[in-house]
């Protein structure tokens, strides 16, 4: 707590005298031409244009005509009474002149800055999912972009800027038509006949049928579909296949021969996506029903999961316009696709 003598007491309580104290500054130094003299009080207009208030004084040898005392803002920290308190001191010159005001009324804020690009339009925009990939052929009309900040959202979440940014804004060029891509383009089906359309080609067991566009299985006994395919040691496989019609059980993908490597059993209809590591011994990839599996598949596919993939599933993509200041537009999209 704070404690004022009796005497500061008196006095911050008095009555104020009619005098008013100014406190004159003279600053010299070598490299100034002629003292710099300022004053806290604006006693006197010392001219109009521009407008200047000073003091008239002949302290220190000023010619009060011709040598005036300028006003200026100054403010003062006084030594405190608080015990170990530093004796000192502090003064504090706001250097402030007409001129700033009048510079900052010719500054116009984003006069030199690029323009801010429209948004893309979401009918030029075309997205396609693949094989551990996505393509997105977009038209870019406006001049002011310069790149595009693409965003990946899993269906069905919430949007979130700051996560879903792939990577940084990739370049474009206005007037034309730009394909990006997300995730690994270079996959490939390792299964022959993945719409099961030929016979022969997949090995049928109990219960099974393939031809037509679908391999169909009748309920009653387990069985398994499958295809020998070549699988290297310890690499991860992405597996997808797509449930047409369907009553009843379940499906698991497996890699047989040798150590079994299994998928979570399935069921209903759409696709359905699984990641399987080769084991020793793995040689062909197949579908087990169960033995009330009723239904059919229509579509398969095996791949190795690179690194670059993209994740599997139904996927959500927006489109960011960019300047050359990176200053982003509005955002485009969702445009929904899947992802194999």
């Amino acid at each position: 707590m704070r404690t004022l003598s009796l005497n500061a007491r008196r006095a911050r309580e008095g009555l104020a005298p009619g005098e008013v104290e100014v406190l004159l500054i003279e600053v010299t130094h070598p490299d100034l031409e002629a003292p710099i003299r300022l004053s806290t009080d604006p006693t006197e207009r010392i001219s109009t244009d521009p407008l200047v208030y000073g003091t008239r004084s002949s302290w220190r040898g000023a010619d009060p005509a011709s040598e005036p005392f300028l006003f200026a803002l100054l403010s003062a920290e006084v030594p405190g009474d608080m015990e170990e308190a530093p004796a000192s001191a502090t003064l504090v010159l706001e250097n402030v002149d007409h001129a700033i005001a009048e510079l900052l009324r010719t500054h116009v804020i984003g006069a030199s800055a690029a323009p801010v690009p429209a948004a893309l339009d979401p009918e030029g925009i075309v997205a396609r999912g693949g094989l551990g990939h996505a393509t997105l052929a977009l038209a870019v009309s406006d001049p002011a972009t310069v790149t595009v900040q693409l965003y990946r959202t899993a269906a069905g979440a919430a949007f979130d800027p700051e996560t879903d940014a792939l990577g940084e804004p990739r370049p474009v060029t206005p007037g034309a038509t730009v394909t990006l891509v997300d995730g690994d383009a270079t996959r490939a089906s390792l299964l022959a006949d993945g719409g099961f359309d030929e016979f022969g080609v997949w090995t049928a067991g109990s219960g099974w049928t393939v031809g037509g566009g679908q391999a169909s299985h009748s309920p009653g006994s387990a069985g398994v579909i499958s295809q020998d395919v070549t699988l290297n040691l310890g690499s991860t496989y992405r597996v997808a296949f797509q449930i047409g019609p369907h009553v009843a059980g379940t499906l698991t993908p497996e890699l047989a021969g040798g150590l079994l490597q299994q998928g979570a059993a399935v069921s209903g209809t759409g696709w359905h996506f699984a990641e399987l590591t080769a084991a020793s011994g793995n040689t062909h990839f197949r579908l087990a029903a169960s033995a009330g599996f009723d239904g059919a598949v229509t579509a398969a596919l095996l791949y190795i999961r690179t690194p670059a993939c993209a994740p599997a599933g139904p996927v959500e993509y927006r489109l960011a316009p960019c300047n050359v200041d990176n200053v982003s537009g509005p955002t485009a999209g969702p445009l929904s696709t899947l992802i194999f």
